[in-house]
């Protein structure tokens, strides 16, 4: 019969953790006085674990780990504040593309309208634009026809 070793795993209870959690976004100081005497130390590199073959300094790893700790929080709340930031500079460009594009597109239409207009007129301003030819076709024989008789008056 073969035995298996079996592997403890570190066990952390999730109380902890939350309560942990909840200490630190309170942003208060905060001081350990009741460190947990079997901290899992495989948790922690080995820089962390205790030099002598004494009882360790209590409270020491915990310390750490809420600094560590402390120091991931803050890294990703300035990478969510990044991200959020991010999110709103994009849509504000995307705003300023769409004004763009429906700014260039009504200046399209108002383009074609005037081209169709000049290239194509509708028979009313054809039919306007030939009596106001007209009109000043007649003004200008007027005027000469007046300039004409004060001129063989004044003779």
């Amino acid at each position: 019969m073969r035995t298996v070793k079996i592997y403890s795993k570190p066990r952390v209870s999730l109380q902890d953790m939350v309560n942990t959690s909840i200490a630190l976004n309170s942003y208060l100081d905060v001081e350990i006085v009741d460190p947990t005497p079997v901290w899992p130390y495989a948790l922690f590199p080995s820089e962390a674990m205790p030099q002598s073959p004494g009882k360790p300094e209590p409270g020491s790893n915990v310390v750490q780990a809420i600094t560590g700790l402390q120091h991931e929080v803050l890294l990703l709340r300035n990478e969510l504040n990044f991200e959020s930031w991010l999110a709103r500079e994009n849509v504000r460009q995307i705003g300023r593309l769409f004004e763009q594009r429906i700014t260039s597109r009504n200046a399209e239409v108002e383009r074609q309208n005037l081209v169709s207009t000049f290239i194509h007129p509708s028979p009313t301003l054809r039919h306007t634009y030939r009596a106001w030819v007209a009109q000043q076709v007649a003004g200008e024989q007027s005027a000469n026809q007046q300039f004409t008789a004060k001129a063989e008056g004044t003779h």
